[in-house]
């Protein structure tokens, strides 16, 4: 039985992106599928979501959609 099949990650609710960095590793090394959730209307701005995002090797939905629209 799957519980879930991806977590989306909000930055500032973790409030620090290094902690936040190092739960998206450890979700998709558990082989679930991670989402950085939009947060640039709060406490980090487009820099360190940018950042953030170009710190992990592998984003599972790179454009933050998670839709079967596009399969």
């Amino acid at each position: 039985m799957e519980v879930a099949d991806i977590v989306n990650f909000h930055p500032s609710k973790l409030d620090c992106l290094s902690i936040t960095r190092e739960a998206i590793l450890k979700t998709q090394e558990m082989g679930m599928k991670a989402n950085i959730g939009l947060a640039l209307m709060t406490d980090i701005d487009l820099f360190h979501y940018l950042s953030l995002a170009s710190s992990i090797p592998r984003l599972d939905y790179p454009l933050e959609e998670v839709s079967n629209a596009f399969k």
